[in-house]
């Protein structure tokens, strides 16, 4: 028994050294506070992974982060198994179809395809959170409560059937909720991707031009940022929001497809200013 457990350690051990010669590898000189705000992984596992003191091997979803952020330093020399066997799983445990955001070789340098992928790398994990903030604030307006939810990797698609005026109204919720994670260009870059799926979802431009945008972020200089560069959209309108205590959105703007900007209030939360 003795014998087994002082094998385990030893595995656990070289495990430990393998991770962060990799990590090493993919932090390419940068500190790790650099890392950690590049990646969303916190400071506290880059330090015990660097000094070989992680007590249990990383999740999947830090080891795609690990990947993402090798891509960012251009780090060609790790692959996303690579990453996988040197967290500590088997050939058997690595996920065969998990996308990877690693650059193909050619004159692009595969910009299009990091676009595309990097929301799923960078998704929030407070999506639950966003969208009940959204319905609660819908409902506190004054809508009714038999919504069409359609949940998808990018985004949320609300569907109120709208009696009054007989059709039905579509809310399309963009979550950027990311606990002071991730950086402003990996934030931008994540909520335009997500965008870009919604519009490509669409079953025409004039099924597009009757929804409404909801992009909700946690982050004030992302929410200014936003309200600064972000272009009007083929939508009937959109609204930037902002939750400063993860309850209440306290603050909000409107991007009219015109180009004209202004304050959201909270008691006609999706009536389109005109």
């Amino acid at each position: 028994m003795k014998a087994i457990e002082e094998n385990s350690l030893a595995c656990a051990e070289d495990e430990n050294i393998k991770l962060a010669q990799t990590l090493r590898k993919i932090m390419a000189g940068r500190s790790i506070v650099e890392c950690s705000e590049e990646s969303g992984i916190s400071i506290s596992f880059f330090s015990k992974a660097l000094n070989n003191r992680l007590n249990s091997k990383p999740t999947k979803r830090t080891v795609l982060r690990l990947e993402a952020l090798a891509q960012a330093h251009d780090v060609t020399s790790i692959t996303l198994d690579e990453i996988y066997r040197a967290a500590g799983y088997t050939d058997a445990d690595i996920p065969k179809d998990e996308p990877s955001l690693r650059r193909p070789k050619g004159k692009n340098e595969g910009k299009r395809s990091l676009t595309s992928q990097i929301s799923f790398v960078y998704a929030s994990k407070n999506t639950e959170n966003a969208m009940n903030l959204f319905l609660n604030s819908l409902i506190r307006s004054g809508a009714e409560r038999n919504f069409d939810i359609k949940l998808r990797n990018e985004y949320f698609e609300v569907m109120q059937n709208n009696s009054k005026r007989g059709k039905k109204l579509a809310y399309v919720g963009i979550d950027a909720f990311y606990n002071n994670r991730a950086n402003l260009n990996l934030m931008t870059v994540n909520v335009a991707s997500k965008i870009a799926k919604s519009l490509a979802d669409a079953e025409s431009e004039k099924e597009q031009r009757k929804k409404i945008y909801f992009i909700m972020t946690d982050q004030k200089r992302f929410f200014d940022h936003c309200v600064r560069t972000l272009p009007p959209l083929q939508a009937r309108g959109t609204v930037i929001l902002y939750c400063e205590d993860g309850k209440t959105f306290s603050d909000g703007i409107w991007k009219l497809p015109n180009g004209k900007s202004c304050n959201w209030k909270q008691e006609e939360f999706a009536t389109v200013p005109r």
